[in-house]
């Protein structure tokens, strides 16, 4: 059984064909079939519905057509295509590591760890003095410290890169 994922104007879809005529849509077992075909153009009959489809584009994996006075847009991917794309978006992700920035304007008044330093998730990093109060900037997930561009008894804004872990 083929199984594909359509994206639909941002709605997704499960589409499995279980033969030339019959398909499951999202757990909908539905007769289908293709009457007239042209280049770009065709006449799809879902069950007892007819739809005059109208090919508009197709580029980088996005289909656009014309239906009922509409434009659609599809984006369509096979399970193991979408497999692989979870695949790589997850480990990209993990990869990227986190940047950490000044939460406000302060200064850096210690920092207890070194750039190669193993951190876990949750321990603190640098101490940010703000309004004559110290906080404690913590790491935001396990990993290695792998630049801090600040220095101790130096002024930072808020948004300005702290440290970043990867």
């Amino acid at each position: 059984m083929n199984e594909y994922f359509t994206s639909l104007n941002e709605k997704e879809y499960q589409i499995s064909l279980i033969s030339e005529n019959k398909v499951i849509l999202n757990n909908e077992e539905l007769s289908c079939e293709v009457l007239k075909e042209k280049a770009a153009h065709f006449v799809l009959k879902v069950e007892d519905s007819f739809f005059d489809v109208i090919k508009v584009r197709e580029k980088n994996g996005l289909l656009t057509v014309f239906i009922g006075g509409q434009y659609f847009d599809l984006e369509t991917q096979t399970k193991l295509q979408r497999t692989a794309s979870q695949i790589i978006a997850k480990s990209a992700k993990v990869s990227k590591g986190a940047t950490v920035k000044s939460p406000m304007p302060g200064l850096v008044l210690k920092i207890k760890k070194s750039v190669g330093d193993t951190v876990k998730e949750g321990e603190a990093v640098l101490i940010l003095e703000a309004m004559k109060m110290e906080n404690e900037i913590k790491s935001p997930r396990n990993g290695t410290i792998i630049e801090i561009p600040v220095s101790e008894k130096n002024p930072v804004d808020k948004g300005s890169v702290l440290f970043k872990v990867q």
